[in-house]
This record gives structure tokens, C-alpha cells and sequence, in this order.
């Protein structure tokens, strides 16, 4: 695998000149359209327009400068005890716009205005407000799919599917799915406590995995076992991708839950390593075939020195 190994640098450094304004010799697109994969708020604000409600995660506010905002076109504010009463009952994800590998995601579960820690939710969202001048998004919890759950019953398990937007058509290069440790609500790659399970393109999970803390494949009891749902995820990454054919590559997370599949999140920076190390295969043929295919569409060289 070693000589077809997508190594960071080279994903680096030409995903940039891939994506967006970074062509080189003048812009294919106006703007640089990536930027609606490093914030929550406005990856939720795109896509929950373009695709239809059951697939994308249930957003209920946003928390921005320490006031709480509606996630309606008006971006109306709300007091916290409206939302607390609103919301009472509710099992809540808390996630910071701009967080990386599942940093600040709280779990929230709202009675009678106060967390089940006892903390009252204005306590909680006016002591969250400083941190690094956060902004927030308040979200409906997921609940996954039982054969997700059983992968790991703490951590919300997601699907990273791999696709390319050639300028004529998305390609789904492979998948993996991302468990994280016992205890832990959270799973991601650079985080370097996940396991990392190889899925085929039919949703099949392979032999072993791959452990990030061990650094080292590991037998697994789940393979061969079809993943839920798969053929609808890659569907809805299709669907996904080409309304946004500006970003070359992206690593889309995807939520099975019993209902089907939702879109939490896509990545532009998706760490090769998660798609490579799990499934045992070299991602580079794929991206220079592919790449290839864009410069075609595009009429510009993408490799060539700056």
C-alpha cells in the first residue's frame, strides 16, 4: 500500500488549489465555498435548506455573543428560560460552530430548566459563552441505529464517506466507520483513541480494524455484518456533493439512525489516514484519477508549480 499512500502533504496542498478561488491562473468560482465545511453554523444554514429535513440533524438555536438565537431565516432572539421551557425534556448536543476533532460537544439533557448535573441552562450557555469567543449551535440529540450502538454503546458512531466532485460527477471513493472509545461521546481520527472499522462499498465491514491507540489492526466481531442504511448514506452524499461542486474532496459524517441516514457534518480536510488505515488500501490512484478528471472539466493544471 505503501507506493499508492496518500500521504498529508500532497492532500494538503493540492486539495487547496482544488477547491474554490484556490485555481490558479483565475477562479473556476467566485468564492471559496470550504469555508461551509470549517463552520457548523453555516454548514447546518446550506445544507438544511438544500436537503430535505429528515436528513439532516434537527437544529433548534444558535449560541452567539452569549444570546441565544432561532435558527429560522429572521435569526430571532429567544431568552433562555423561553428555550429551557420550550426544550424541557429534551435530551440537547451543544457543539462549538467551530470545533475540531468533537472538542466541546456537551450532552444536555433539559428538566425543568436545569441540566441533570443541576446546573441551570442559562448557567451552562453563559459559562460556555467565553470560551475562545465560541459561538454555538444547539442541536437535537441523535439517536443512533441499534447495530451502530453495538459497536460502541457511548459514543455516537458515525459513517466517514469519501466522495470527489470531478465538475461532471461525484464519486464515492470508500467509507469507514468511526467508533470511539468506551466511556466517550465522541470519535475522530486525529483524536488518536478512535477505532476505525474498513467498510466496502457494499456496507460491508471488513476483517479488522484499525486502532489509533494501539496503532495496530485488531480482530473484530462485527465483521462481516452489513452496515444499516449504507446504501441510502452514499446516496445522500451524492446528493450532497453536487450541491456544492465547488469542494473538490469531501469526508462526509453520517448518523445511521433507525429512521435512516442523516448528514451531521462534512469535512474538507479529512485526514487520508481514515480512510486508508482501516480498509488497507492506498487512496493516492483514486485522487490523481480524479483530479485528473477536474482539471479536464476545469481547462486548468492543479499540479504544476506555483
Amino acid at each position: 500500500m505503501t507506493d499508492d499512500f496518500l500521504d498529508n502533504g500532497i492532500f494538503k496542498s493540492q486539495r487547496y488549489k482544488a477547491n474554490s478561488s484556490f485555481y490558479p491562473n483565475g477562479s473556476q468560482f467566485a468564492y471559496d465555498y470550504s469555508v461551509v465545511f470549517r463552520d457548523k453554523r453555516l454548514f447546518d444554514a446550506y445544507f438544511a435548506r438544500l436537503l430535505p429535513s429528515e436528513e439532516m440533524p434537527t437544529t433548534y438555536a444558535y449560541l452567539v455573543n452569549g444570546q441565544l438565537l432561532g435558527c429560522e431565516c429572521d435569526g430571532a432572539p429567544m431568552s433562555i428560560e423561553e428555550f429551557a421551557q420550550r426544550h424541557d425534556g429534551e435530551h440537547l448536543a451543544v457543539k462549538q460552530t467551530f470545533g475540531c476533532h468533537g472538542v466541546n460537544l456537551i450532552s444536555c439533557h433539559v428538566e425543568g430548566g436545569r441540566t441533570r448535573e443541576g446546573e441551570s441552562l442559562r448557567e451552562l450557555f453563559e459559562g460556555i459563552s467565553p470560551v475562545n469567543g465560541a459561538m454555538w449551535i444547539i442541536q437535537k440529540w441523535l439517536r443512533q441505529h441499534p447495530r451502530l450502538s453495538a459497536f460502541n454503546a457511548t459514543s455516537i458512531n458515525t459513517l466517514r464517506i469519501v466522495s470527489y466532485h470531478t465538475g461532471t460527477e461525484v464519486v464515492i471513493s470508500g467509507a469507514s466507520l468511526l467508533v470511539g472509545p468506551e466511556g466517550s461521546l465522541i470519535n475522530n481520527p486525529e483524536a488518536g483513541n478512535e477505532t476505525l472499522f474498513g467498510i466496502g462499498l457494499d456496507g460491508t465491514v471488513s476483517e479488522s480494524a484499525y486502532s489509533f491507540a494501539l496503532g495496530t489492526r485488531v480482530p473484530t466481531s462485527h465483521a462481516g455484518e452489513t452496515i444499516p442504511h449504507f446504501a441510502e448514506a452514499c446516496a445522500l452524499v451524492k446528493r450532497a456533493h453536487a450541491l456544492i461542486p465547488e469542494v473538490f474532496s469531501v469526508g462526509w459524517d453520517v448518523v445511521i439512525t433507525p429512521d435512516g441516514p442523516l448528514l451531521l457534518e462534512g469535512n474538507d480536510g479529512w485526514s487520508p489516514r481514515a480512510l486508508q488505515f482501516p480498509n488497507q488500501r492506498g487512496e493516492r490512484p483514486m485522487w490523481e484519477e480524479l483530479l485528473s478528471a477536474r482539471e479536464a472539466a476545469f481547462g486548468v493544471s492543479l499540479r504544476s508549480a506555483e
